[in-house]
């Protein structure tokens, strides 16, 4: 058989009403030479009685995991099963806005054959209050990406997995070991190879935000984010010494978390960015500006 030209890969994880809506937004889709592939990743039987219900003409392929891998493992699952030229990852609570989102994204790189990713402007549905924002970055931004994939480090202008899609021919895998800053880590490596991608502000997709069972939720802790961006840090600059805007980035965090010692860090954090005594002198000044602002209180108090 020939091979779909994209494959829709859907890593799922309960909320079948969640998923429900992500299938019907593509029961409607214009553009019909796909596969669509879900592992799931449920407590229950849940989506596979759901995917049951669902027709679509062979081109739906369902896979219980025979135990839970998690997240982002569940993401390489599925798009280690697609057959597509191109990958479409479709969180099972996000959706296509239009029948034609997916001929759209398609298009994206069947026109630009020199590239290997695009995204779309982004609806976010936030499910704490019912509103709709949205994710469109502007030109400067998306310049900045195309010359500096690591400028996401300092903010994902690119937005959520679903937002994209890629060449299958990348062959890059999510990084398991993280979660909260996984699709940045994958979106830097992706452009880090080849830095010619498409965009449109066409709000092709939905992603939902806030709801707090999804994975990304959970994980917005400071010990998580502290971790993670250390993690990156040090996946991304191998011991250099950092430059100005990490620098300023982390001693930020260190004032945010309170960290005033390696020490602190490892018991919050995990492994501090290094290198380490770079970092140390950072924290040094930290803690000597805590201690003057401590003993001017101090006097000034002794003086009332």
């Amino acid at each position: 058989m020939t091979a779909p030209k994209v494959s829709i890969c859907i890593p799922a994880y309960n909320q079948v009403a969640h998923l429900k809506r992500a299938l019907e937004s593509l029961q409607i889709q214009t553009f019909s030479d796909y596969e669509i592939i879900i592992t799931d990743d449920s407590t229950n039987d849940s989506v596979k009685e759901l995917v049951a219900q669902f027709d679509f003409g062979g081109k739906l392929k369902y896979f219980k995991n025979s135990k839970n891998l998690g997240s982002p493992a569940n993401w390489n699952e599925t798009v280690s099963k697609a057959s597509g030229e191109y990958i479409k990852i479709l969180h099972h609570d996000d959706w296509f806005n239009f029948p034609y989102s997916l001929e759209e994204y398609v298009r994206l790189l069947d026109m630009h054959p020199e590239s290997d990713f695009a995204f779309s402007a982004t609806s976010i549905f936030h499910s704490s209050n019912n509103t709709y924002t949205s994710n469109s970055p502007d030109y400067a931004k998306l310049e900045r990406i195309k010359n500096d994939p690591e400028s996401l480090f300092f903010g994902n202008f690119i937005g959520a997995p679903s937002t994209t899609i890629y060449r299958k021919s990348v062959n890059l895998q999510y990084d398991v070991h993280i979660k909260y800053v996984v699709d940045i880590d994958f979106y830097i490596r992706l452009l880090n190879r080849n830095n010619i991608f498409q965009y449109t502000e066409k709000l092709l997709i939905c992603n939902t935000s806030e709801d707090a069972n999804q994975v990304t939720a959970a994980s917005i802790n400071k010990d998580t984010i502290l971790y993670e961006y250390a993690y990156l840090y040090n996946k991304l600059r191998k011991d250099f010494l950092p430059e100005p805007r990490f620098k300023e980035y982390f001693k930020i965090m260190f004032d945010q978390y309170d960290i005033c010692s390696l020490s602190d860090f490892r018991k919050k954090g995990g492994v501090p960015p290094k290198p380490y005594i770079y970092f140390y002198g950072l924290l040094l000044k930290r803690r000597w500006k805590l201690f003057k602002n401590k003993l001017s209180v101090t006097l000034r108090n002794k003086k009332k």
